[in-house]
């Protein structure tokens, strides 16, 4: 038997002996009427018109009723991932490839924003980026936020140059820009830093000047000049946070992210400690106001993630070779999928996971009956973005509701 297809799971092909490869479950979003991953002949949504009779063999999972809330809203549904701190030329002098696992999740993508930290030197890097990029997702659905290191080997006032860059190769540039996608929208700046922190500027800033990387590598001006300085980058930030609050205090009646390179509240500070100032600010004040949906954002490599009312907040970053344990590199660049059908925007572990280990396993065939085990088996990896601890009890509760959640994004009853 051929491979079969049919007209309401378009995209979804069998395999020659019937069976469905679970691979199909990273084009989820191809099915337009219900979502499930089945062959014409036996599809596993009960009652569905398309199918005869559901073979007994079918799994049905019936997850509960708050499991994956989705949005009622009309907004167009869209896949659209932010993702940070990608560090490329030193993931390339380590020889290893953080995206091998995450191929088929880019090739379901609608949009890819990268807030910031693509690679240094960007006469040289950026263009390298972005020829990678172009045999992965359509660069006219990329946008790039820049971050201290996009500025490493230029200057401070050189936005234009690295708009011209991402131009070149098709890449929309974002600084101080909002993007609307999905009924919704993305306002996107790299933020940079206040320095007060710990309630001292002063001494954050003489700290930063001792010990950060960016006062001996970004140029003031032309790229023979002096190097920036603190008082420069806070400058920075104060133009680039004003230009925040008007854009928030514009009426949108859908939804809306922030996306920035540094970090917006101690509340996703981790440790702090001297330079924890030139990282993080704290824009509580801006984000209870406000209350924006969600905030995603880079820079200091920390997975973790807060609330602040009823806006989330989350660090997307991959990090650098050094931090990113082998096998984790894929979950970690996943952390800001957000699915804008869902009412948290996020998309659940779950569905995550699930990518991944499919991706994971090449073509070995994966059964739906082992994905609850693997979920309870790899919880551990999940704790990465989690803030505070948690029992083994649960952990294997949480891992159990992450399951429900992804049936049901996967359409499986």
């Amino acid at each position: 038997m051929g491979q079969q297809t049919c007209e309401n799971h378009a995209g979804l092909r069998s395999k020659p002996n019937g069976d469905w490869h679970l691979a199909a479950l990273t084009r989820w979003r191809k099915c337009k009427k219900h979502r499930s991953a089945a062959p014409a002949s036996s599809c596993i949504r009960r009652g569905c018109k398309c199918s005869s009779e559901a073979s007994p063999s079918e799994i049905r999972v019936e997850p509960p009723e708050d499991a994956g809330p989705r949005h009622k809203a009309d907004d167009v549904d869209m896949r659209i991932l932010v993702t940070a701190d990608w560090h490329l030329d030193a993931w390339l002098r380590s020889g290893r490839n953080p995206f091998a696992g995450a191929f088929p999740v880019f090739e379901t993508l609608d949009a890819l924003i990268i807030a910031g930290d693509i690679a240094e030197h960007p006469r040289h890097g950026w263009p390298n980026c972005f020829g990678w990029l172009r045999n992965v997702i359509d660069p006219e659905k990329v946008w790039v936020v820049p971050g201290n290191h996009d500025y490493y080997g230029w200057d401070l006032g050189g936005d234009d140059g690295l708009r011209s860059f991402a131009e070149r190769e098709g890449i929309n540039f974002a600084q101080k820009s909002v993007i609307e996608l999905g009924g919704m929208r993305f306002l996107c700046s790299t933020l940079w830093t206040d320095f007060g922190l710990t309630g001292d500027p002063a001494a954050a800033m003489q700290a930063a000047r001792r010990s950060v990387a960016e006062y001996a590598e970004i140029r003031s001006g032309a790229a023979t000049g002096p190097f920036a300085i603190p008082e420069e980058t806070l400058a920075l930030h104060q133009d680039h946070r004003a230009w925040f609050e008007r854009a928030l205090r514009e009426k949108w009646p859908g939804r809306t992210v922030v996306i920035s390179h540094h970090a917006p509240s101690r509340a996703v500070a981790g440790r702090i400690d001297a330079i924890t100032p030139a990282f993080v600010s704290d824009l509580d004040t801006i984000i209870e106001t406000a209350q924006p949906d969600l905030w995603l954002f880079g820079h200091t490599h920390r997975p973790l993630q807060a609330r602040l009312g009823r806006t989330r907040l989350r660090n997307c970053s991959l990090g650098y070779p050094s931090e990113v344990p082998t096998g984790l590199e894929a979950r970690l660049l996943l952390l800001g999928l957000i699915d804008t059908e869902r009412k948290d925007l996020l998309a659940p572990m779950g569905l995550r996971d699930a990518c991944l280990r499919i991706a994971a396993d090449g073509q070995r065939r994966l059964r739906l009956q082992d994905l609850p085990t693997a979920l309870r088996r790899d919880f551990d990896a999940f704790r990465l973005g989690r803030v505070f601890p948690m029992t083994e009890g649960q952990a294997n509760v949480a891992s159990a509701l992450e399951w429900f959640a992804y049936c049901d994004l996967a359409g499986i009853d």
